[in-house]
């Protein structure tokens, strides 16, 4: 579309708006009459054209300037964080291993933060300093093509990134990449993946649950932590959150309460019918991100209940483990978890 436009654009152009006004002021002027300054319904009428073709064609040569080869996105980017860096960049065209490392740099220069700002020092191609902008923190001196509107906007950025990265084939331009630093974040881009590749599948509380509880990532674990003291600078030891508190505090924001007990998380969704089926050769075939997995220690009883997590897709969870672990991302596959599974449920208001 974009294309057909800048076609028709370059028939007419600015040239021929100006044409345009032209012909219809000299066609006016030719219809005032002899009398004293009086125009012709005719050359009214021709006025009233001229004008309605030349705010058409203004509003033309707009829609070209702003449907240009980055202009069109395939739909707003509506998440923040990792997700959010998934979303942009899958839109931006990244996909397989570019796009789980586009997120992971993502995450390594700016947290996913689309506002994000650092000021570079003078180099020898910069002599005056330069500034590092938006989520993947491109730099407005050696990319000045790239305003700043674009810079500190998620879908912009990331067609930008994809441009300057080759598709994502060469990431040297970004420091995190070169000394390694987008390495302690490919776990979060897995889940963010994950999550987003089954966004269509989940209800929005689940959507928001699982999206909150992957920016929680690194967050230490603390036995019954509901993540209440972790503001900026809190001491050692009162941040953090405990497998149930974690998914509770996930799921409050999708505006579902939950008790803070692991066991009865699991019997709460019994009651209220939303056990998912884990029968057959692949326990884990029906879930869908959101939703609850449960572990006990006492084979075939709820009453072993004793670790829940947030399923993420293919195989993994987001989970609050253990004393001296942080909230991170595991594979539900592994041994020690495959053998202690439970069950599942997916979490609803109450009835």
């Amino acid at each position: 579309m974009a294309a057909n436009l800048r076609d028709t654009a370059a028939r007419t152009g600015r040239a021929g708006v100006r044409m345009l006004v032209r012909k219809g002021i000299a066609s006016a002027t030719a219809s005032v009459g002899a009398g004293p300054l009086t125009i012709g319904a005719a050359a009214l009428l021709t006025l009233v054209v001229v004008v309605l073709v030349v705010l058409l064609l203004v509003g033309l040569l707009v829609a070209v300037n702003t449907l240009g080869d980055n202009g069109a996105t395939a739909g707003p980017v509506t998440s923040t964080g990792a997700l959010g860096l998934a979303q942009a960049a899958d839109q931006a065209g990244f996909e397989g291993g570019p796009l789980r490392l586009a997120v992971a740099v993502g995450l390594a220069e700016s947290g996913g933060n689309p506002s994000a700002r650092n000021r570079v020092p003078p180099t020898s191609g910069c002599p005056s300093g330069s500034l590092d902008r938006g989520p993947w923190q491109i730099n407005d001196c050696y990319h000045s093509e790239v305003g700043d509107a674009c810079a500190f906007n998620l879908a912009c950025s990331a067609r930008e990134a994809f441009r300057i990265s080759a598709g994502g084939t060469d990431w040297t331009a970004w420091v995190t990449f070169t000394v390694g630093a987008y390495r302690d974040h490919l776990e979060a881009a897995d889940a963010a993946i994950a999550t987003l590749a089954s966004h269509a599948a989940t209800g929005p509380a689940a959507d928001t649950a699982l999206t909150w509880a992957v920016d929680q990532l690194g967050t230490p674990y603390l036995w019954g932590g509901t993540g209440e003291d972790c503001a900026p600078g809190a001491p050692v030891g009162t941040c953090g959150f405990d497998c149930s508190g974690l998914v509770l505090e996930a799921y409050r924001r999708g505006g579902v309460l939950l008790p803070h007990n692991a066991r009865l998380q699991y019997l709460l969704g019994v009651q209220q019918g939303v056990t998912i089926a884990t029968d057959g050769p692949d326990p884990f075939a029906r879930l869908q991100p959101g939703d609850l997995v449960f572990f006990s220690n006492t084979s075939g009883s709820a009453d072993g209940i004793h670790h829940v997590g947030l399923y993420a897709g293919d195989g993994q969870m987001v989970d609050a483990p253990h004393t001296g672990a942080v909230v991170r991302v595991e594979s539900i596959r592994s041994t020690h978890w495959r053998s202690e599974f439970y069950g599942a449920t997916r979490p609803a208001a109450v009835h």
